[in-house]
């Protein structure tokens, strides 16, 4: 995703010795428990969900007050009252945050299917979209910003990822490479937006909307996201969050090359 491209972008030009490499979200935790992947930016609840052996880096997120890539899509409009929603099953997160948005804003609780990618195109009535393209769609009927609209029921950005190591292995080191790496982003970003050829809408979403920072506004959004996965039953109980515990550096190995 642009997001996720844009959180790294600080590498470029940067000898952090950080590797990085693109898998989807569900790749990206098997890799990292296989011991692939040093470094993983995963999706929040996904880790909320299935925890065991991993602990996430303090200091770094992905959040955002809006989210352009991921929307519910309605084929007339709020009033219609769709009964079924259709999704891809890999994208979890959002499928909850679609169903907490349509009940506790709109008083609407549809069914959701889930169905293979390539039948998400042609399946009939709403659908939950996810994708770089997304943005540049022009569909029929309405398309709701499932991050805009999270924002407005939490009063929180909604954290889209959370980078993750296996439990133990967290240092200061790595945690001050990856804390260097998001201060370069954010310090580049316009020249980053320049880069892509994008709208002024999306020229905006980098420059404003998106945080790189896990900062008490990100600890909100999670500790909210946790108890919806509880509500709806996703989990059977509500963990603490796994936050490494980052000890002093009493040597140095700045010189481990990570790949994420």
């Amino acid at each position: 995703m642009p997001a996720a491209e844009f959180a790294v972008s600080g590498l470029s030009g940067a000898d952090l010795g950080i590797e990085v490499s693109t898998v989807s979200p569900g790749e990206a935790m098997h890799l990292l428990r296989a011991g692939e992947l040093d470094v993983a930016l995963v999706p929040t609840l996904n880790l909320i969900l299935d925890p065991e052996g991993l602990e996430v880096l303090p200091a770094v997120a992905l959040s955002a007050w809006h989210y352009p890539y991921a929307r519910i899509h309605l084929p007339e409009s709020l009033t219609s009252h769709p009964d079924r929603i259709s999704f891809v099953p890999e994208f979890v997160q959002e499928a909850l945050m679609a169903r907490v948005i349509l009940r506790e804003h709109y008083a609407m609780n549809p069914e959701f299917v889930a169905v293979p990618p390539h039948a998400l195109e042609t399946a009939d009535g709403a659908r939950l979209i996810i994708g770089r393209n997304v943005p540049d769609q022009r569909l029929p009927g309405l398309s709701v910003d499932l991050g805009e609209e999270w924002f407005e029921l939490a009063n929180y950005p909604m954290v889209w990822g959370v980078f993750a190591m296996r439990a133990g292995e967290a240092d200061a080191d790595t945690v001050d490479r990856f804390r260097t790496m998001i201060e370069r982003s954010e310090t580049l970003r316009s020249r980053w937006a320049d880069s892509k050829d994008h709208s002024e809408s999306m020229r905006h979403f980098f420059e404003e909307d998106i945080r790189l920072r896990f900062d008490d506004l990100a600890l909100a959004c999670i500790t909210e996201l946790m108890d919806h996965a509880f509500f709806y039953e996703l989990t059977d109980e509500i963990r603490d969050f796994p936050m490494a515990r980052i000890e002093s550096r009493d040597h140095d190995d700045s010189g481990q090359e990570l790949h994420l």
